[in-house]
């Protein structure tokens, strides 16, 4: 495992909604509901981690790990119990960006390997 910055747009994104997930209780004020701030917090400094620490060649494992982080974002807020809408609304629409990209880079890295043949 070793350090290194995001190289494509879209781990630059990831990184910045982690960040954004780490803001998001304070920006978004709610951080009285204690469920939706350490999900929002720990799922954001995880993302950044992720995408910081690299694991060479293990494309497909990120992205499925990625996976697991949007879909969590998604369903947590009813495992949860997150009762404040803009905690609802941030986890959510995080998690779908979230899954998008692991699932656009999905795609994408099969399309470049698909022509590469």
């Amino acid at each position: 495992m070793s350090f290194s910055l995001p190289k494509e747009w879209q781990e630059w994104v990831s990184l910045l909604l982690g960040v954004w997930l780490c803001v998001s209780p304070w920006a978004l004020h709610f951080t009285d509901d204690t469920a939706a701030t350490n999900n929002a917090f720990s799922v954001g400094f995880f993302m950044i981690m992720a995408e910081v620490l690299t694991i060479s060649g293990f494309a497909v494992l990120e992205e499925l790990i990625d996976i697991a982080i949007g879909t969590w974002l998604v369903v947590s807020v009813w495992l949860l119990g997150i009762s404040t809408l803009a905690a609802k609304i941030d986890l959510i629409v995080s998690g779908l960006v979230v899954l998008l990209f692991a699932f656009y880079e999905i795609w994408s890295n099969r399309r470049a390997a698909s022509t590469r043949s």
